[in-house]
């Protein structure tokens, strides 16, 4: 059994899934991890950005009770040179990679699931650690193909991690990504 750390872009995600139409099932990603016979979930870690004009309580909230440990970032509104708002600080690639290293020495496997290319690096880098290296992505131009080189398994979210917009009528869906 594979002491295994995962670290959820969670913004990365999201996007990637609603180019395609889809909407992220956080539920079927957590229990895929907590009901793996190989993997002995040292945690499951989502990277959130919150942004001033959306109301993130409800989503939070399911996260947690889905026992994600949060780790959260408040965006900052800006307005670019011609007056349109501008998000600032809207990544977590330098948590993800401070986290990743502050626990290194308790994973044998690191569970990255973003197509962020920003983290090839540390791909590299946990490679050379002798840790094994996973990355989930959303298939299509936000995977960056230089993971090919460093990931020893790249896994792509199919329909049984997306919420099927059929199986409830009229209502929010309860383990969807809000914006």
């Amino acid at each position: 059994m594979m002491r295994t750390l995962v670290q959820m872009d969670v913004q990365n995600l999201f996007f990637s899934a609603k180019d395609i139409d889809k909407r992220i099932d956080f539920v079927k990603i957590r229990d895929h991890f907590m009901n793996s016979a190989t993997d002995e979930l040292m945690g499951i870690y989502a990277y959130i950005i919150r942004t001033p004009d959306a109301d993130y309580h409800k989503f939070e909230g399911l996260l947690r009770s889905l026992q994600y440990k949060l780790v959260i970032k408040q965006a900052v509104i800006g307005h670019g040179s011609e007056g349109q708002r501008v998000y600032l600080g809207t990544d977590h690639d330098i948590a993800i990679c401070i986290d990743c290293m502050r626990n290194i020495n308790n994973f044998d496997k690191w569970v990255l699931m973003s197509g962020d290319g920003d983290f090839i690096d540390l791909c590299r880098y946990l490679k050379e650690q002798n840790k094994f290296v996973e990355v989930w992505s959303v298939k299509g131009s936000s995977f960056n193909k230089g993971f090919c080189d460093y990931a020893d398994e790249i896994k792509f979210l199919g329909p049984s991690f997306f919420y099927d917009k059929n199986s409830v009528t009229k209502k929010e869906p309860p383990c969807a990504a809000q914006e």
